[in-house]
């Protein structure tokens, strides 16, 4: 049986649930929009439109992100592969990011880096005029996608990327590493091809048409199709159905599934692979505010189809594919800024008169999901493959781990026990097993520390404190409501906080005395807790490495306090 109880909101809202099943890697971006007179001309002065108050609206944007953002609202779980600042265009994406529900955990976050911006006036006839600061995107090189992105591609079913901001090295390095895992590959040809390896200087023309043979979908806009097809009319594809562009398309890109063909109000053309192409028409009777982004909603919602409904197999699978993308692109035109907003799914449903959108939103019953729950598969040689994933899983650790952390957290306990401070760890489940293991090396060291379970803190154990104490919270998912809310109630109590966490977004990352972010690869039938394991005792082993460098101990300090045991 399945229920039909559909909660569209929550699905908005939606956050940190699931796995990201659908990665993306390419251009985030704030976007400062402001109004003016006119363009001025060279050497001249331009003026705002209003010269009483200076205002200007920002707005979250970016290729990637608005497709994610729409397929994301459409029950698909999303996450960003990306570079972005400390400042605060990266904050305010980040936020923006969580109150719809795209997964920042695979964002690399660093102050050496800013955060792209796209300049945007608007004149007195509605012209845009826009300036573009890549930023950090346009450090997403092959050895960024290779040390940080790859790692993550365990769980993807779906990898999207663009020719718009990322350089086209990068984006051919993620799409042959998501071709090895028979990851869907969609690419969003934002860019005519004389841009993306002119003025953009995203590239060469070999790594452009290395993207382009890799991809299993393509969107392509119809005005920059001459381009890639020199040896083609342009007049005739300026002025074909984008149906039949989408056919010729297909024909050159051998490994292209699915060619989508957006061609403004025109409509679209989706053609799959060995069929004709078919017209998809634009949601009629619509009241356009701002196209800005349609096209990239549409493919918002292709993804979110491909991800629900699988490969199209008929023409009408194709024509419920193309309304799915449609309708999240006119629903986009009904908005200012390019990302969906709290009421996009409920104006989905308004105007879909196929009645698709609702049975995304499907919930069915316990029994038919644990039914239909794959099993986990099979390993030929489960004791070699699990060392190569622990292997893996220190690869990860020692990739990503922040030296300048590790080196403060140590800092601070040396400092905490030369002042006869007090020094507790704390966790609770496999990282309280983990923080017992601590609290006894660090003792036998000859820095005196207790192991308190979290949940005792609010039972007492609060007594233990002093101002100017440590405490050391472990937790490898960094929600952990007994550990979380503890942060706030140490800090009032003058308490020194180090949080250890695999969740860059955690209480525990951002709101400690000092951050050691430990991530761990996919846990043993994705749920029992072991590399996670493995990668906070690798990085307690490396902290009390750094404890015993500053102290300056060797093996008789050790020894001296193990007097009854033989340990040599």
């Amino acid at each position: 049986m399945i229920r039909h109880s559909i909660d569209l909101l929550s699905a908005i809202t939606k956050k940190g649930i699931v796995e990201p099943a659908v990665l993306g890697c390419g251009s985030n971006l704030m976007n400062i929009v402001s109004s003016i007179k006119a363009i001025p001309k060279a050497g001249g002065v331009g003026y705002f439109a209003d010269e009483s108050k200076y205002e200007d609206f920002r707005i979250g944007g970016g290729i990637t992100l608005n497709h994610l953002s729409w397929a994301q609202i459409l029950n698909v779980p999303t996450g960003l592969l990306a570079i972005q600042g400390t400042d605060e265009f990266g904050t305010l994406l980040r936020q923006r990011m969580e109150e719809i529900g795209v997964s920042t955990k695979y964002i690399i976050v660093d102050d050496s880096y800013h955060t792209s911006v796209s300049h945007i006036f608007i004149d007195s006839n509605s012209n845009q005029h826009t300036y573009m600061f890549r930023g950090a995107t346009s450090f997403i090189s092959p050895e960024v996608v290779e040390k940080y992105f790859v790692p993550h591609l365990t769980n993807a079913k779906i990898v999207t990327s663009e020719i718009s901001q990322v350089p086209l090295a990068g984006v051919r390095s993620l799409f042959e590493a998501a071709g090895k895992r028979k990851i869907l590959r969609f690419l969003d040809m934002d860019l005519p091809s004389s841009v993306a390896v002119g003025p953009a200087n995203l590239g060469s023309q070999a790594d452009l048409e290395a993207c382009l043979a890799s991809c299993e979908v393509l969107k392509v806009n119809q005005g920059d199709v001459p381009e890639l097809f020199p040896e083609l009319d342009a007049q005739m594809l300026l002025q074909e159905p984008p149906s039949i562009t989408a056919e010729r398309i297909s024909d050159r890109c051998l490994n292209a599934q699915v060619v989508a063909v957006t061609s403004g109000r025109k409509g679209a053309g989706l053609c799959m692979r060995g069929h004709e192409g078919i017209n998809i028409q634009i949601i009629p009777d619509i009241k356009t505010a701002d196209d800005t982004g349609a096209g990239d909603a549409f493919l918002g919602g292709l993804i979110a189809g491909l991800y629900h409904w699988g490969m199209p197999q008929t023409d009408e699978d194709v024509k419920r594919l193309g309304h799915l993308g449609s309708l999240a692109g006119a629903v986009c035109c009904q908005q200012f800024g390019t990302l969906p907003d709290a009421e996009s799914v409920m104006k989905m449903t308004s105007i879909d008169d196929m009645n698709i959108v609702k049975d995304l939103f499907i919930v069915k019953d316990d029994a038919v999901v644990a039914e239909e729950k794959p099993k986990p598969e099979l390993v030929e040689n489960a004791i070699h493959d699990s060392l190569r994933r622990d292997k893996n899983n220190l690869k990860l650790l020692l990739d990503t781990y922040d030296e300048s952390q590790f080196e403060r957290a140590a800092d601070m306990i040396v400092a905490n026990e030369n002042h006869g401070r007090k020094l507790f760890i704390t966790g609770e489940g496999k990282s309280g097993t983990v923080g017992q293991r601590m609290a006894a090396s660090l003792t036998s060291l000859g820095i005196s520390s207790q192991f308190v379970p979290a949940i005792e803190w609010a039972h007492g154990d609060l007594g233990h404190l002093s101002e100017g104490d440590c405490v050391f919270l472990i937790s490898h998912s960094g929600k952990n409501k007994d550990v979380m809310g503890l942060i706030d109630t140490f800090k009032k109590r003058g308490v020194v906080v180090v949080g250890m966490c695999g969740n860059k977004e955690s209480p525990l990352i951002t709101k400690t005395d000092a951050a050691l972010y430990v991530p761990a690869s996919e846990e043993l039938l994705n749920c029992i807790p072991t590399r996670s394991v493995i990668s906070q005792e690798a990085a307690i082993n490396a902290l009390m490495s750094q404890i015993c460098a500053l102290l300056k101990l060797n093996a008789e300090d050790f020894i001296r306090n193990h007097p009854s045991e033989d340990i040599i």
